[in-house]
């Protein structure tokens, strides 16, 4: 709750409704863009399943470092990792997709609540003061935020590409 005190006159009602909307959008701009370029100040994504193949992308300064591999009861766990300092243009190309597949309209969570097993990820994305922090276990967003069960989405499809373009391969071999 914001309170507003004032030693003015009261405003009118829709005056006070938008002098409170302008107070807000000055104060914070929850639903304001991610940059179209730069290396972000955080980037953390991650992918796997239960005997699934599983990926871990971060990033440490200016280089993206994924983690692979596979775990399975039955077998030993096969494991590499790449590093990779993308380029200008690389960061700038996912920005574009991010923007584009709406990221910044991603909710906190997505988890389809009829399946057991399949894949988890998670994604923590900072840069300029914004944080976009989301998770999903079988659900995945799209555009507008909306949930979807099953099966990947076009964009979150588009957000793995972008993200294995960062990586410099596959996350899954």
């Amino acid at each position: 709750m914001i309170r507003v005190f004032s030693t003015f006159p009261r405003p009118r009602t829709g005056l006070a409704v938008l002098c409170g909307v302008l107070t807000l959008a000055a104060c914070t701009d929850l639903a304001g863009p991610l940059p179209r370029a730069g290396v972000p100040d955080e980037l953390e994504f991650s992918m796997g399943g239960y005997e699934a193949p599983s990926a871990d992308v971060v990033l440490r300064g200016d280089t993206v470092v994924l983690r692979r591999g596979h775990w399975a009861p039955t077998s030993p766990s096969q494991n590499d990792s790449v590093k990779t300092v993308p380029s200008a243009q690389a960061w700038a190309n996912f920005w574009t997709t991010v923007d584009e597949i709406g990221v910044n309209f991603w909710r906190r969570s997505y988890v389809a609540e009829n399946i057991a097993d399949g894949a988890g990820w998670s994604l923590r994305l900072s840069a300029d003061g914004r944080t976009v922090e989301s998770y999903g276990s079988n659900a995945y967003p799209d555009s507008r935020g909306a949930e979807h069960e099953g099966e990947w989405t076009p964009e979150f499809r588009a957000f793995m590409a972008a993200i294995e373009e960062l990586a410099g391969g596959p996350l899954y071999k």
